[in-house]
Parts: C-alpha cells; sequence; structure tokens
C-alpha cells in the first residue's frame, strides 16, 4: 500500500469518521480494543500488529463496541478517539455488536465516490467470522484467532487466512483450507522491553505462570524432598489457596513488573494455557519449562530454547526444572537460545507478515 500520511483530525462526527476511513487504506473490525477492561489476546494483537503499521504511514481505524461503564468508574473512553496511531470508532454494546457493525458498513456503502478508496476490511475472527461481505464488496483478510465448530470455509478462499494462534492454523486445515493460503502470524513479544539481566537472584529461583497449578504444586512436594529451587514466584489471578511456603503468589502483574520477575529468576515454567509466556521469559533469557502441547511446541524448542515435559505429569515437571536449576552448562545454552528466538518471534516480525498479506491481496498496492 502507498507510503502515505494523513494528519488525523479530531473527529466529533461519525460522518466525519466515515469519509476519513474511506481515504486510508486499513479497516479493522474486532470486538474489543486494547484499552477495554475485558480486552483479550486478540484486542492486543490489533494492538501490537497495527500501531507499527500505522507508524510507517498508512492509516489503521478499528471498529469494536463501546463497554459498559463500571460503577464508581472516574473516566470512559470516548466513542471517538485516536491511540498510537489509531483511529478507534466504538460502535455499541458488545451484544448488538454484529448489527451495528452492519448498519456502519451500510451507511458506507451508500456513498460509492468514497467506497472505492478503501483498501480492505480486517476480520478479526475468535469463534465466527463476520458477515462483512454482504454489505462491501471489497477484499477482506480474516485474522483467525480461534474457530466455532461446524464454520464453513471455502476450500479456496479469495485471499490469505491469517492464522494468529496453533489452534487457529490447526482449525483451519482441519476445515480443509490448504497450507499455502495460510499465513501463520503468531503473537510476538517486545524484545525492547523483556531484555536479559546479569543481575539474577543469588539462589535457585522459578518464575511460574499457571492458572490451574495443581500439577506445580506436586511438583514442588517432589522438589522440597530432593532440595530443589528455594524459591517459586506464581503468577495467578486468583491467589487465596493453599500453597507450600516456598512458592509466593502475585496478581497477574502489568507487563513491566513481569520484567522485574523474569529477570532475577534462573528459569521459568509456564503451565497449560499459559505457554505463550515462555516467549516472554526467552526474551530475558530465561529457558522456561512448558507441557509438552501443540501450543507449548510453538513457543519452546526442546532442548534448544526450554524443556518440555508430558502433560499432567508433576514427576518428569519436578525432574526438568531440578535438572534446570542444577546444571549450569545447560542453563546458560538454553538461555542464549531463548533470547535469540525471542528476536525471530518480534511484534514487528508478526506485522509485517500481517501487512505482506494485506499488500499482496489488494491489487496494486502491493
Amino acid at each position: 500500500m502507498p507510503r502515505r500520511r494523513y494528519a488525523a483530525p479530531a473527529f466529533q462526527d461519525p460522518r466525519v469518521l466515515c469519509y476519513y476511513l474511506l481515504m486510508t487504506g486499513i479497516l479493522v473490525f474486532s470486538l474489543r480494543d486494547w484499552l477495554n477492561p475485558k480486552a483479550d489476546a486478540a484486542a492486543l494483537y490489533v494492538h501490537k500488529v497495527f500501531a507499527p503499521v500505522a507508524a510507517h504511514g498508512h492509516y489503521v481505524a478499528l471498529v469494536c463496541h463501546k463497554p459498559t461503564p463500571r460503577p464508581f468508574a472516574k473516566t470512559t473512553r470516548p466513542r471517538l478517539e485516536i491511540v498510537d496511531g489509531i483511529q478507534i470508532a466504538r460502535l455499541g454494546h458488545a451484544l448488538f455488536f454484529k448489527r451495528m457493525m452492519g448498519m456502519f458498513l451500510s451507511s458506507l456503502k451508500t456513498q460509492q465516490d468514497l467506497m472505492g478508496r478503501l483498501g480492505v476490511l480486517v476480520d478479526c475472527v475468535t469463534s465466527t467470522p463476520l458477515p462483512l461481505e454482504k454489505y462491501v464488496d471489497l477484499p477482506i483478510v480474516p485474522i483467525v484467532f480461534d474457530l466455532a465448530p461446524k464454520v464453513q470455509i471455502s476450500p479456496e478462499p479469495p485471499g490469505p487466512l491469517i492464522a494468529a494462534t496453533p489452534a487457529a492454523r490447526r482449525k483451519l486445515i482441519e476445515a480443509g483450507v490448504p497450507d499455502n493460503f495460510i499465513v501463520y502470524a503468531p503473537a510476538g513479544v517486545d524484545c525492547d522491553l523483556f531484555e536479559p539481566s546479569l543481575d539474577r537472584s543469588p539462589t535457585p529461583s522459578v518464575i511460574a505462570v499457571d492458572e490451574k497449578p495443581a500439577c506445580l504444586l506436586k511438583a514442588v512436594s517432589f522438589l522440597i524432598s530432593e532440595g530443589g529451587p528455594a524459591r517459586i514466584e506464581l503468577i495467578r489471578n486468583r491467589r487465596h489457596w493453599m500453597r507450600p511456603s516456598t512458592v509466593v503468589c502475585h496478581d497477574r502483574p502489568p507487563r513491566e513488573r513481569r520484567r522485574e520477575f523474569y529477570q532475577q529468576a534462573w528459569l521459568g515454567y509456564c503451565g497449560e494455557g499459559c505457554e505463550q509466556y515462555a516467549l516472554e521469559m526467552a526474551a530475558c533469557g530465561v529457558p522456561a519449562v512448558v507441557p509438552a502441547t501443540e501450543t507449548g511446541k510453538e513457543y519452546v524448542v526442546p532442548d534448544e530454547t526450554g524443556l518440555c515435559f508430558t502433560p499432567g505429569d508433576p514427576r518428569e515437571l519436578a525432574n526438568c526444572l531440578s535438572r534446570l536449576a542444577k546444571d549450569e552448562v545447560l542453563r546458560k545454552r538454553l538461555s542464549r537460545g531463548a533470547r535469540e528466538y525471542a528476536l525471530q518471534h518480534s511484534w514487528q516480525h508478526t506485522s509485517n507478515l500481517v501487512l505482506g498479506a494485506i499488500e499482496n491481496l489488494v491489487p496494486g498496492q502491493a
């Protein structure tokens, strides 16, 4: 797409927004934006991928729903605003997002002189795709995070499908989509924020991220009996539960605080469903132990950036943690490999993959 820059006006009227969007390239539809109190992985992905796109001269607009104000909330997000170069338009309640989306596109469709200036629509799919093709005849690039069962997908889609997670890629292939139509652009990591540190804890310590730590607790009991790591910092959302004194529990902290935990730890552990945090640990040079699941193997290369264990096997998990804590040569080798792996999986790399898919789809914009 052309490297054009636009002076973003302070929108006060949605009609002004409609005109401005159609003069630019990329219109993204996602249920939530990253400033939403209930922002999910898809919302963070949109921010991390399209903020660099906007910084390089493209104009990006995000259409999402407007969250219900919390009781006694001091501030609420406005209906229209520009954040990190992305124009955000919040339409209404989440339950009516699909209907509001249709009304929004229908209003744009009536302005044929401007419709031709819109380059591409991006649909962030977390369950079922939005029926965007019913309202406009424009290229559509789906970014698939998850796919509901029985969703029908053409075996020959008109353009590329972006798989943002390993599960999404697998489900697209199972739905009959050829692999050459799938652009795998998984979530990345901020390598500038998460950096290694030489100031590690003087005693063996583990940073763990796990929402269901039953397997970890059993592994800890084995480690205590065998004289394993002296301290385990566990990050999870619910912290009131019975645990050994060697396990210190923390509420899910912001990224800057997580970086401090990573930089102090000797090694890391990510439970099932939290494997993506292994990439943040890798950026800080911390080798991680993860279950040998499909997702786990996407974020940790066994014996190169970390170790994998059989899911649900506390004895094997304890052996992996003990092995990393005691073998300094292995730990340093995996630490170097983890940092190199993280540098190859940055958010900038993911953003380039998504932008490349869009530019190859829009005629005359590649």
